[in-house]
């Protein structure tokens, strides 16, 4: 299993990727070495991961990082199945996917891609927008599990005054009790477009997975 961190001399102007903790995953060692090579250039500390059990594991041992890059295809666990534990377990935790096949592939907001071959400096300019959209979701998450709360507690109320079996809730009764609050969260959106490079040169290349 490859996972390392190397902190990174570089000092690079506002607006980069100063300060921000990187897990790369991708089983190909060329492109992994080349990616992490250019996100240490930009200022971040970088994990590296050669599949998606690795990954994981990191996540686990690590509370530090703040994005997930990883290859969609890879040995073990692919970079959809990290994502979608961590969008559970860690919903805080912006995900971003490379694929070689990503023209081939239907847009999904909710796990942006990144199409390869991609260039040095378009793995950049995606790195620090995800790392932007990195607050908006960890705030998007925490109104998520605040709402979660909100509608447990007005289920258990109707079910005080409304005595039935215990595992029956009336999700109808509780939408209207969310409406009648005029709940501000059922209007907010949590939208992550898909990511595509315009791969300028030079390209970050290898074979696509």
């Amino acid at each position: 299993m490859a996972a390392r961190a190397s902190p990174s001399s570089y000092s690079p102007a506002w607006g980069t990727a100063t300060g921000s903790t990187i897990l790369i995953a991708d089983d190909d060692a060329v492109i992994r070495s080349l990616c992490c090579r250019t996100l240490q250039q930009d200022g971040a500390t970088v994990f590296e991961a050669e599949d998606g059990e690795a990954a994981l594991r990191l996540i686990e041992d690590h509370d530090d990082i703040d994005l997930v890059i990883t290859d969609l295809t890879m040995p073990r666990l692919g970079g959809h199945e990290v994502a979608e534990v961590l969008s559970v377990f860690r919903p805080g935790l912006p995900v971003l996917a490379m694929s070689g096949t990503a023209h081939k592939m239907e847009p999904d907001r909710r796990l942006p891609v990144l199409a390869k071959p991609f260039s040095a400096a378009a793995l950049i300019a995606v790195t620090r927008e995800m790392r932007l959209r990195a607050r908006e979701v960890r705030i998007w998450a925490d109104e998520k599990r605040a709402q979660a709360r909100e509608l447990y507690q007005i289920a258990a109320a109707m079910q005080k005054t409304n005595p039935g079996p215990p595992e029956k809730i009336d999700l109808v009764a509780v939408g209207r009790e969310l409406m009648k609050r005029g709940h501000p969260n059922l209007t907010r959106a949590a939208a992550r477009p898909p990511l595509r490079s315009r791969a300028p040169s030079p390209t970050i290349s290898g074979p696509g997975s």
